[in-house]
């Protein structure tokens, strides 16, 4: 599990993206790869207060697993520049995607 996490935080760090995985998503992964479902705050904290080394890599809360990537860690920027503007759209984007479903 812990491996499988590292790996998801590892690409969303590459894309420069903050990662959080939903229930739903991470009990798929886990059905698939673990043969188990973990697929909840009452399946996952057991696993997570079991092992100190997954607090290093995320935290979980009621909408899922969030990986500590760098573009989490990052402060955000005032809106500015080109990093800023590519924020912006992006953040455009979930906003009406959200909002479609």
């Amino acid at each position: 599990m812990f491996d499988l996490l590292v790996a998801k935080r590892n690409a969303a760090d590459s894309a420069d993206n903050p990662e959080v995985i939903s229930w739903q998503a991470l009990g798929n992964i886990t059905q698939n790869v673990l043969g188990q479902r973990i697929d909840s705050p009452d399946k996952f904290g057991p696993r997570f207060e079991a092992n100190p080394s997954f607090a290093e890599i995320c935290s979980f809360d009621p909408q899922g697993v969030r990986l500590k990537t760098r573009a989490a860690e990052m402060p955000q920027q005032s809106a500015g520049g080109e990093k800023g503007r590519i924020v912006s759209q992006m953040a455009k984007r979930a906003t009406a995607s959200a909002r479609r479903s």
